[in-house]
């Protein structure tokens, strides 16, 4: 979008809203302030039932997809890749829906699942 076109967009919201002008730097302030990460969300108040539900659906279909494309993973290597990483990646513990963020918010116990798994992969590779 070019600057013409975001200026307009800009004054547009300005009238809507009963402003004479605004900026940039003034949208960026309010959204800003308006921010909640996260996890400040979910640890101020714990997940309710129906997120609970949603954040054991999404583990029990990456297991799902683990557990399906681990004796296909030498043709399917992009998929098991993928699936792996979400596993084993200790570094993703932000983003909503992460193996690392879903064991947190459900107290699960990761490193007893990623045994779990490593587990699994091994023996299937010596069968």
């Amino acid at each position: 979008m070019n600057a013409t076109k975001e200026q307009h967009s800009v004054d547009s919201a300005a009238a809507i809203f009963g402003m004479d002008m605004i900026t940039r730097d003034d949208w960026n302030q309010v959204i800003e302030e308006d921010i909640i990460l996260h996890n400040e969300y979910f640890y101020r108040q714990p997940p309710s039932g129906v997120e609970q539900d949603l954040f054991r659906a999404i583990l029990q279909q990456a297991l799902y997809d683990f557990l399906t494309f681990l004796p296909k993973r030498d043709i399917l290597i992009r998929q098991f890749d993928e699936i792996y990483n979400y596993f084993f990646n200790e570094n993703n513990n932000i983003e909503i829906g992460s193996f690392n963020f879903i064991c947190d918010i459900l107290d699960l116990d990761k490193s007893y699942i990623r045994k779990c798994l490593t587990y699994e992969k091994e023996g299937r590779s010596h069968k």
